[in-house]
Parts: structure tokens; C-alpha cells; sequence
């Protein structure tokens, strides 16, 4: 099954871009990523085809575990859907075309989060989602380290 990404913009703090393409890079190893920065909703909903199955990151969406998205994905691979897109809106979320595309709206927290940093934590949380898949070892000490190094940066 392949993987694409949907960020309205691309991610213009550097510490967080690292991020987003270290885990970018480590999903590579279980799924087929596309990561497709877009200039506006409509390019973006261009990039979404007939049969793909589309996510909202929306901070109303359904909130999951680490487990749960893992069996989301596990589900989605049985029953053979062929792309599994992750549609991320800019500053001031989703408009409604994309509300309306969608064919499920996920929370990544009850907090709000800016949303190049939603790409990173996405990213983040589907490769953890694979390495529960696959029964491999992944601590929260990993996440944790990147995060404070991106902080450090920043600061």
C-alpha cells in the first residue's frame, strides 16, 4: 500500500523539516511515501484519485493510539486499498472541499498543533505504527531525543 502526504506549504523551520525527513526517511523501509507539499487545497485535492482513501488531519478528528493507527493501516492493507492519502490543511485548516473529500478525519491531540509541525508528528506516529506492525523494537526515548534537538535549535 502506498502512503502519500498532503501538506498545504512546506515546512520552513529547519530543525522541524529534519525531523519530518528523518522519519520520512525511516517510513521509506516499510511503505511506499510520497510526501507532496502543495501551494493550496485545490493543488493538493488534485494529487487525490478515485478508490484512494483520504485522512483528514483535522484537530476534530477522531483521536487514536499509536495501536490504533497501526490496525487502521493493518486494516486498510487487508482489504486492499491501494493509497492511503494524509491530507494536512495550512495555517487555518481544512476548508470544506477537503472536509467533504474526506473519507476519515483523524486527530493527532486535543491540542492544536501549527501544521508543519502536524507533517513531522504524522510522519512520526506512521512509522511508529509499521514498527508495531512489524513487531519491531521502538521507544518513546528515540521521539523524544529528535524533539528536544529540534527545541534546542529553536531556541
Amino acid at each position: 500500500m502506498k502512503i502519500l502526504v498532503l501538506p498545504i506549504g512546506k515546512i520552513r523551520s529547519k530543525p522541524v523539516a529534519e525531523i519530518a525527513a528523518d522519519y520520512a526517511e525511516r517510513l521509506s523501509h516499510y511503505a511506499t511515501l510520497h510526501v507532496i507539499p502543495c501551494r493550496d487545497e485545490r493543488e493538493a485535492l488534485s494529487n487525490v484519485k478515485a478508490g484512494d482513501f483520504m485522512v483528514l488531519m483535522d484537530a476534530g478528528g477522531s483521536e487514536q493510539s499509536s495501536e490504533d493507527l497501526a490496525k487502521f493501516i493493518s486494516s486498510h492493507q487487508m482489504r486492499g486499498t491501494k493509497r492511503l492519502v494524509f491530507f494536512i490543511g495550512g495555517p487555518e485548516g481544512a476548508k470544506k472541499e477537503a472536509k467533504a473529500r474526506a473519507d476519515h478525519s483523524l486527530s493527532l491531540s486535543r491540542m492544536t498543533f501549527p501544521h508543519e509541525l502536524t507533517q513531522a508528528v504524522l510522519l512520526e506516529q506512521l512509522y511508529r505504527a509499521y514498527t508495531i506492525l512489524k513487531g519491531e523494537p521502538y521507544g518513546a526515548s528515540q521521539a523524544i531525543y529528535w524533539i528536544y534537538k529540534a527545541y534546542i535549535k529553536i531556541v
